[in-house]
């Protein structure tokens, strides 16, 4: 099974991680006998740097509105002002055949 996984890091956690998984090799070994390490592999890494200021939010804007089998609701033109307005770095979903005027509109306003 395919799974996504999303992380803003900064450069800092970036460079722990690195540093923690190439100096710690016991570490990197038990995970890779575990079960879904991507769930919490890296969390555990950063949680557990006290020199580290942890932010719980992910800049994403994913609407879980009458989700359908746990998948998102596909965002329209109708969301671009959410989205502008917003604190996002991503958002999720698209549809190019059901709504290509807005990733047009979210384009144009990253690229003018």
């Amino acid at each position: 099974m395919l799974r996504r996984l999303w992380y803003t890091l900064s450069r800092k956690c970036v460079e722990y991680i690195k540093y923690f998984a190439n100096s710690r090799p016991d570490f990197v070994d038990y995970y890779q006998k575990t079960v879904v390490p991507e769930e919490s592999f890296i969390q555990t890494i950063l949680v557990n740097n006290k020199n580290l200021n942890l932010v719980n939010d992910d800049k994403r804007y994913i609407d879980y509105t009458n989700a359908i089998a746990g998948s998102p609701r596909t965002l329209t033109v109708q969301d671009y002002a959410t989205i502008t307005n917003g604190n996002f770095h991503f958002a999720r979903k698209f549809d190019l055949k059901q709504d290509a005027e807005i990733l047009d509109k979210l384009d144009s306003l990253i690229f003018t």
